[in-house]
């Protein structure tokens, strides 16, 4: 009850200065966004929203960037009991500081990113072609006919000949790590010496992030099973702040939030990646081609504006007690 009260109280304060602000929020850094209004019931919609652009690839044990040609050239590659692999997913890129509500501003400087240790899982799944395929062979075609009936007939051989067992491709969130920095000297390109993330780590450290929750999918209609699908995908990620100049503000948002009904918060709700790896003359290239997401979630004024706003309450209620008594 005691933190649901302070919650409460907490809640209640940083609603009165928002109104105070007229909605914007100022964060460490000279970062500011104006808050939206229209935050999702469940949650899945914060007060600021913001895209960006990114190049990602994958990484072999060594650390070297490789393409899905080379990952998948002897087949699948091999797994561990859980289904990881030796591959990590990387990649760097750049907020988009504009004027729209709900997107993070600086004036005069970049916000950059990179994140890393996303590990690639496979785990194999039973194959729809060949399921929906059995099913029709044994239901109409060949009444109770085996598997092994299936696979020797000319339907089987009419549908493509599938395979009992595909591959479905997952991250492996352990270790994977995302640094947000903030650079008063512009001077990251997304398309010049791709794969080189120099420019993207010589800023301040604005925020440090761990990754914590996952949806990965394949593009369907874009997939190519040669890979496990892996040349398009879409990805939605939530994070948890572990540290950066602006920690706090994205810390304290997350403890008004700590209430039993609202436990399963995290500090950053979304961010989502889709990005494509393009294929010439047959072979994948190794980065990923007009990769876009959008980062949403929670922040607070700078600590210390709330601080001084809350001695103003306290004043404020001090001096109604003098008056009353």
């Amino acid at each position: 009850m005691k933190n649901m009260y302070k919650g409460m109280v907490a809640a209640t304060l940083l609603a009165t200065a928002s109104l105070a602000t007229a909605g914007t929020v100022s964060l460490p850094g000279g970062v500011t966004f104006n808050e939206l209004t229209d935050i999702d019931a469940d949650h899945k919609k914060g007060t600021f929203s913001t895209s960006f652009d990114f190049v990602q690839w994958w990484e072999d044990s060594s650390n070297n960037a490789t393409s899905l040609t080379t990952m998948f050239s002897g087949g699948a590659p091999a797994t561990d009991a859980n289904g990881r692999t030796d591959y990590d997913l990387t990649g760097y890129g750049e907020l988009n500081t504009d004027s729209a509500t709900g997107s993070f501003q600086c004036n005069g400087c970049e916000m950059t990113f990179t994140f890393e240790g996303l590990g690639l899982t496979l785990v194999p799944v039973a194959n729809p072609a060949y399921t929906d395929g059995y099913s029709t062979y044994s239901t109409f075609i060949n009444p109770g006919g085996s598997e092994a009936d299936f696979e020797a007939s000319g339907y089987y051989a009419s549908i493509g000949s599938p395979a009992a067992q595909s591959i479905s491709p997952g991250l492996d969130l352990a270790g994977a790590t995302m640094s947000i920095y903030l650079d008063n000297t512009p001077d990251l390109d997304l398309g010049l010496n791709i794969g080189d993330n120099t420019n993207a780590l010589n800023g301040q450290s604005w925020l440090e992030l761990s990754f914590t929750e996952v949806d990965f999918g394949v593009v369907a209609g874009a997939a190519d099973p040669s890979v496990a699908g892996l040349n398009r995908a879409d990805s939605s990620f939530g994070l948890d702040v572990t540290g950066g100049l602006a920690a706090d503000s994205f810390l304290l948002a997350d403890d008004i939030r700590n209430i039993p009904s609202l436990s399963t918060f995290v500090d950053m709700i979304g961010f989502g990646l889709s990005g494509e790896f393009a294929k010439q003359n047959d072979v994948y290239d190794t980065y990923s081609v007009g990769g876009t997401g959008t980062a949403s979630g929670f922040a607070v004024p700078e600590p210390t504006s709330i601080a001084i706003f809350g001695l103003g309450l306290l004043g404020f209620a001090a001096a109604a007690r003098r008056k009353q008594s």
